[in-house]
């Protein structure tokens, strides 16, 4: 299960120094989330196995949203 309690993972992947040798594999890995941020409905929880997304974050998520989706 992923969910937005994982909130420092996206904002740690946001604060990623320029050319950062891993920015790729995170960008790949966390562009469904920061597709959702950048519409402004990030999934409360997703279901790693299926991909199922659950209910809407909650607002303090989105204080992670500017840094996530500038990101990638």
């Amino acid at each position: 299960m992923g969910s937005y309690d994982a909130i420092r993972v996206y904002l740690w992947a946001g604060m990623l120094a320029e050319g950062d040798p891993q920015a790729t594999s995170l960008a790949h890995r966390l562009e469904p989330m920061a597709a959702a941020a950048a519409q402004r409905r990030p999934a409360e929880s997703v279901d790693t196995s299926t991909l199922e997304a659950r209910g809407e974050a909650p607002p303090g998520f989105m204080a992670a949203a500017p840094a996530l989706a500038g990101a990638f």
